[in-house]
């Protein structure tokens, strides 16, 4: 009974075993035996656990644990026991404290199994890990509150990106009952959505470059959860992302996603970001994508989608960036150039697809007429790598200013209003040049430069080989033009056979033009060739002079 004596503190070293007695107190000139219970006591003094070194000897009287005093490390914390009467209990209320029905912290316990399970000892930047701190001081744990009266409970958040972690994120994860967000990204780990429906309160979660596969299991996500980057993973399947309703922005850009977009993807009705870009998508974008009605952002960049842009994306009022760009390698959008008449896009990526035809005069109408000039002023359209063809509309004028890039297609012609005074066209390239204005937009036929245009007031558009505008048009036939085509040995010829043998009555559908050879009448030309792929000339009764067979042949 009674008080531990300070008398006690002429022995500089001692394992003192009083527990489940009924002493009341451990006076406090023992506080400072720092060397006592192999040096408990003054770890446990220079913890952060607010106990002091008299508590590593004798749990105080009102608190217990399974050990009877304090320790370093997890478990090793007094806890309350309203009612107690004795120090060093080991008990509460008659209850054995146990591993089992102890809990000295559940959120402390499951992020030290973190960082035991993920290569904890060999992650950077992670001091007070594994030291048996209180779990709010971890870096990268932010608690609901930090005020000293819960160091190991509540933990909100858990950002451990680029820490090293390996292996797998324990499941448990998910039963830290007041986690909002998860950010993991940047290192090589694994985590499990199986028991996501546990993190009642879970808003965001981040493993980018990381080592996922699946997400079995994320479709029973709460309803809480708003954001999820997962871009460059590998992942197997997003069948179950689809009932994620809740989902606000969403990247898969990066992991490996094959097969088509789902009509599903409607469900998704909360969306505002969703980026898709360098996965192995094919086929086309479903229609029900008009019902994200709050989606910004859509990127679907460099993949292997076909068919035609849906009009249906034009329906969507919120939309102000659309990338569907760098789909040309495997065939591509194709179709007429979608005039996204009602859209608000400030950005627009169509660039490397196989678009024909010209572009609508009703092309960007919303925009070029709205009042919010200083909004659109710098809009930004690429529709370079297509087949469009025809002139720049010549309503182009009414933009404020713009930037678009028509390199590498089939344009015939620039207006020359919009080089007039439209300083702000290009970036204020066209402002900068002092004569041939327009070559900042697109270099005219007979020209080139490798971005097609203009970018440099001190680099001009060089013209191509040839002795006459004419023969320099046949190589750079359109403005644009990225390259000089040089003229072939198989044109040349061709001509020549024109110039000689044809008649007023000859059919001559597109021979001595621009076009490639391999469009002329009657010419055939190997498919995975070029210019000087000629297979074939059938010309026969086609009213040819014959006078000169040597020629002919």
């Amino acid at each position: 009974t009674g008080t531990v004596p300070a008398e006690l503190n002429r022995f500089s070293k001692m394992k003192l075993t009083a527990i489940r007695t009924e002493i009341t107190k451990v006076d406090e000139a023992l506080c400072e035996m720092r060397d006592w219970w192999n040096g408990e006591v003054g770890i446990v003094a220079d913890s952060d656990r607010d106990e002091s070194g008299c508590d590593a000897i004798l749990c105080p009287k009102g608190t217990y644990n399974k050990f009877g005093r304090a320790k370093s490390g997890p478990g090793g914390r007094c806890l309350d026991c309203k009612g107690g009467e004795y120090a060093g209990q080991t008990t509460c209320d008659g209850t054995e404290d146990t591993d089992d029905n102890v809990d000295y912290n559940k959120d402390k316990k499951i992020l030290d199994k973190l960082y035991v399970e993920t290569g904890g000892k060999n992650w950077t930047g992670a001091d007070a890990w594994g030291r048996g701190g209180a779990v709010c001081t971890y870096e990268g744990v932010t608690c609901v509150t930090n005020d000293g009266t819960n160091g190991n409970e509540d933990v909100k958040s858990v950002n451990l990106t680029g820490f090293g972690l390996v292996n797998t994120i324990p499941s448990e994860i998910w039963q830290l009952s007041s986690l909002e967000s998860v950010y993991f990204s940047d290192n090589v780990v694994d985590l499990s959505f199986e028991d996501i429906s546990q993190a009642k309160k879970i808003k965001h979660i981040a493993i980018s470059s990381a080592d996922v596969h699946s997400l079995k299991g994320i479709s029973g996500a709460p309803e809480t959860l708003k954001t999820l980057r997962l871009q460059r993973n590998k992942l197997d399947s997003i069948d179950e992302l689809y009932e994620v309703k809740s989902l606000t922005h969403l990247n898969l850009g990066f992991s490996s996603i094959d097969g088509t977009l789902s009509t599903k993807i409607g469900q998704l009705s909360n969306l505002v970001h969703l980026k898709m870009e360098q996965n192995k998508l094919t086929g086309t974008i479903p229609t029900e994508i008009s019902k994200l009605q709050s989606l910004e952002l859509l990127t679907l960049s460099g993949n292997s989608m076909s068919g035609t842009v849906p009009e249906e994306l034009d329906q969507i009022a919120t939309l102000t960036e659309l990338y569907l760009d760098s789909q040309q390698e495997f065939g591509g959008f194709s179709g007429p150039v979608p005039a996204f008449s009602t859209a608000q896009l400030k950005t627009l990526d169509l660039s490397r697809n196989s678009l024909t035809g010209s572009i609508p005069n009703n092309f960007y109408e919303a925009v070029r007429n709205s009042k919010d000039h200083d909004v659109y002023a710098y809009d930004t359209i690429d529709l370079s790598s297509n087949q469009i063809t025809g002139d720049i509309p010549e309503n182009f004028d009414d933009f404020v200013g713009i930037f678009i890039n028509l390199a590498n297609n089939k344009i015939s012609g620039v207006p020359g209003d919009l080089c007039d005074d439209d300083d702000e066209f290009m970036n204020g390239m066209v402002g900068e040049l002092e004569e041939n204005k327009c070559d900042a937009i697109l270099c005219p036929a007979g020209t080139s430069l490798p971005l097609g245009r203009q970018v440099d007031k001190d680099v001009v558009c060089q013209p191509c080989p040839g002795d006459t505008a004419a023969e320099r048009k046949t190589q750079a036939p359109y403005f644009g033009s990225i390259r000089c085509k040089g003229i072939s040995k198989d044109r040349v010829i061709l001509e020549k056979l024109w110039n000689m043998i044809f008649t007023d009555a000859s059919e001559d559908r597109n021979w001595g033009s621009v076009e490639s050879v391999c469009t002329w009448y009657g010419i055939t030309c190997d498919p995975d060739g070029d210019e000087d792929s000629v297979t074939e000339v059938k010309l026969e009764n086609n009213q040819l002079r014959a006078d000169d067979p040597e020629a002919a042949s």
